[in-house]
C-alpha cells in the first residue's frame, strides 16, 4: 500500500492530467459555438446567434466574446442587457496596458456611452405608508430588493408582470408593456388589503376615497386621542359620533384621559436619537459599492458582506462598482442599527423607504485616511509635436537649456514639464533620455551614425532617488578646551573652563587687541611645570615654555572625561 502522502500526490497528478484535456475541450467547444454565432448573425437569426454567443462565453470567458454578446443583444433590441454587457467589458479591460486591451476598452466605453441615452426604464413606486411587514415585490420571476423600489432602473422592452405579496394580505398584480427604446414607465403598488389599525366602519363618509378603509367598531378605542386630520381625508369614528343621529355623524372633542391611562410617549424625533455606534475598531477602513447611474449602494465593515450585497444586486444594477475601501461613510439609524452608504444621495434614497422610523443621514469617519504616498522624483522633459525631437533631463534648468538651444529651429518645442518615466539609451555609460520611444529611437539613430559609436537599446527608466546623505558624526562627548590666541604674536592660552579663558583674555586685551574670542578645541599643546600649562598650538606653547625657563617638552593633551558619580 502506498503511503498517504504518495497517494495524495498521485491523486493530484491524475486530477491535473484530466484537467488539461478538459480545458482544451472547453476551448474547442467555445470556438465552435462562437463560429456558429457569427454564421447565424450573418443569416439574420439574431436570437439564435445571441444564444450561441452566450454558450461560447460560458465555456470560455473572453472579452472579445463578451463584446460580441453585447453587440448581438443590442441588435436583438435588448438594450439594457447589451448596456450591462458593455459595462462588464469596460470593467474587465480597465487595467489593460497592452494596445489590444486598450482598444477593446475604448470600444466598450464608446458603445456603453451611446446606449445609455436610449435605455428604457421602469420605476416600481412603493409609498412609505404602503409597506406592510414582509412586503415582497417581484418583476416576473425576479425578486426586487427594497433598495431598488422608487428607482428608475434600465430594462429591456417587453411585457412584465408585477406582483406584490405580504403575509395576511391578498396578492396584487398588474402588467406593464415597455417599449425597447426611450420608454420611461412607472407602476405604483397600492396598499395591500386592510390593516386592523387603519380600518374604518362602513357607513356615511364625508368624502369618498378609493384607498379609504373602514374601522371595526368593536376594536375602536374612544379614550385614546388620535392625530388631527384634514377634512378631505378624515372619516368619522362611530364611537365618537352623536348616538342620537347615526345618519349624521359628528366629530366630537374627546376629553383627556386620566393620568393612569395616559397614551404611551411618542418615539423621539431623529434629532433626539442617540448617536450611532458603528461596528469596527475605528482604524480599519470599510468597503463600499455603488452605482453611478441610480441611487443604489452600501458600505459594510467587512469586505465579504459588501461583496455579498453586490453579488445579490449585480443582475439588476449592472454598473455596481467592485467593493473598495472607504474612510468615511454616510449612515442613518433604524431601531438602533446603522445603515451606511457611500454618499448622501444613496443614504437619503435608502432612508426614504423607512423615513418615519429612521434618524437623519450623517457622515461618519470610520478610519483615518492614510498619508499620501511620497511623490517620486520626476524628469523634466520637452518635445516637439511635429518632429521626433525632445529630451528629458534630471534638472529643470538643463531641460530649459536644451529647449533654448533648439527652439529657434523647432519653434513648437513644449515648455519643460514633469514626467515620471522617460525612455533612455546609454552611450559609454552615459544616459540619453527622451519623453517617448519614438523620440528615443530617433535620437539613438543620430547618435550611432557617428563612426564607432555604440548605444544600448531604448528602455523605460525612472529617476533614481538620490542616496541618503551620510549621517553627520556626533560631537565627541569628551570635554573641550577653551582657548584664545593672538594673530600677530605667539601669545595665547587654553583653559579647561570658559570663565578662566575669558579672565586671561581680559587681563591682556589692553596690550593685545587682536586676541581672539575664547573658542573650543579638542586638543591643546601643554608642558608640565607644577601643573599643565596649555596653549592652542605648538608655537605659542614653545614661546610660553621658554618665557617660563622650563625644559619639559610641549605635548598634545586632551581633557579627561568627567568621572560618573
Amino acid at each position: 500500500m502506498l503511503p498517504r502522502s504518495l497517494a495524495t500526490l498521485a491523486t493530484l497528478a491524475v486530477v491535473a492530467a484530466l484537467a488539461a484535456p478538459a480545458r482544451a475541450q472547453s476551448a474547442a467547444q467555445a470556438e465552435i459555438m462562437f463560429r456558429n454565432a457569427k454564421r447565424l448573425l450573418a443569416q439574420g437569426k439574431i436570437a439564435e446567434a445571441c444564444a450561441a454567443f452566450d454558450a461560447s462565453q460560458k465555456l470560455e470567458p473572453t472579452v472579445s466574446t463578451l463584446l460580441n454578446q453585447a453587440n448581438c443583444r443590442e441588435k436583438n433590441g435588448q438594450l439594457a442587457t447589451a448596456w450591462g454587457l458593455f459595462l462588464d467589458a469596460e470593467r474587465d479591460t480597465r487595467a489593460s496596458t497592452d494596445d489590444d486591451g486598450k482598444q477593446l476598452h475604448q470600444v466598450a466605453v464608446d458603445h456603453a456611452t451611446k446606449l445609455e441615452s436610449r435605455l428604457s426604464t421602469l420605476t416600481i413606486v412603493v409609498a412609505a405608508d404602503r409597506r406592510p411587514t414582509g412586503l415582497e415585490i417581484r418583476r416576473g420571476s425576479d425578486l426586487i430588493d427594497p433598495v431598488m423600489w422608487n428607482q428608475a432602473l434600465p430594462i429591456d422592452g417587453g411585457t412584465y408582470k408585477i406582483v406584490a405579496r405580504a403575509p395576511g394580505a391578498p396578492e396584487w398584480s398588474t402588467s406593464v408593456v415597455i417599449a425597447s427604446e426611450n420608454d420611461a414607465r412607472s407602476v405604483e403598488v397600492p396598499r395591500l388589503g386592510a390593516e386592523p389599525a387603519a380600518t374604518r366602519p362602513a357607513g356615511p363618509r364625508p368624502t369618498k376615497t378609493p384607498a379609504a378603509a373602514s374601522v371595526d367598531p368593536a376594536r375602536s378605542r374612544p379614550a385614546e386621542p388620535r392625530p388631527a386630520r384634514t377634512p378631505s381625508s378624515t372619516t368619522p369614528d362611530p364611537a365618537r359620533a352623536n348616538p342620537t343621529d347615526p345618519g349624521k355623524p359628528k366629530l366630537t372633542k374627546t376629553p383627556a384621559p386620566p393620568p393612569a391611562e395616559a397614551a404611551p410617549t411618542r418615539p423621539p424625533s431623529p434629532s433626539a436619537e442617540p448617536e450611532l455606534h458603528l461596528p469596527g475598531d475605528g482604524k480599519t477602513p470599510w468597503y463600499c459599492t455603488e452605482s453611478h447611474r441610480v441611487s443604489v449602494g452600501t458600505c459594510r465593515a467587512e469586505k465579504e458582506r459588501c461583496e455579498e450585497f453586490r453579488a445579490t444586486m449585480i443582475a439588476q444594477v449592472r454598473d455596481l462598482v467592485p467593493c473598495r475601501t472607504a474612510y468615511s461613510v454616510v449612515c442613518f439609524g433604524l431601531a438602533g442599527a446603522p445603515h451606511c452608504a457611500p454618499s448622501d444621495a444613496i443614504c437619503e434614497a435608502l432612508r426614504g423607504s423607512v423615513q418615519d422610523r429612521a434618524t437623519a443621514c450623517q457622515t461618519r469617519r470610520v478610519a483615518p485616511e492614510p498619508p499620501p504616498p511620497p511623490r517620486p522624483p520626476m524628469w523634466w522633459c520637452t518635445h516637439s509635436n511635429a518632429a521626433d525631437v525632445g529630451a528629458c533631463k534630471l534638472q529643470r534648468a538643463d531641460c530649459q537649456g536644451f529647449r533654448s538651444s533648439l527652439v529657434a529651429r523647432q519653434p513648437d518645442l513644449q515648455d519643460c514639464y514633469e514626467a515620471e518615466t522617460a525612455t533612455c539609451f546609454e552611450i559609454a555609460g552615459e544616459p540619453h533620455c527622451a519623453p517617448s520611444g519614438a523620440i528615443c529611437d530617433a535620437s539613438r539613430a543620430r547618435a550611432t551614425a557617428r563612426p564607432g559609436a555604440k548605444a544600448t537599446a531604448c528602455h523605460a527608466r525612472r529617476v533614481q532617488p538620490e542616496p541618503a546623505a551620510p549621517a553627520v558624526p556626533a560631537r565627541p562627548a569628551a570635554p573641550m578646551w577653551w582657548c584664545t590666541d593672538s594673530r600677530s604674536s605667539d601669545v595665547g592660552i587654553c583653559k579647561p573652563t570658559r570663565g578662566d579663558c575669558e579672565a586671561f583674555r581680559s587681563s591682556l586685551l589692553e596690550r593685545r587687541h587682536d586676541l581672539s574670542e575664547c573658542h573650543e578645541v579638542a586638543s591643546a599643546m601643554c608642558f608640565e611645570a607644577g601643573g599643565p600649562h596649555c596653549a592652542p598650538n605648538r608655537e605659542v606653547c614653545d614661546a610660553l615654555r621658554e618665557a617660563s625657563h622650563q625644559t619639559a617638552p610641549c605635548r598634545a593633551r586632551t581633557l579627561p572625561a568627567p568621572t560618573k558619580k
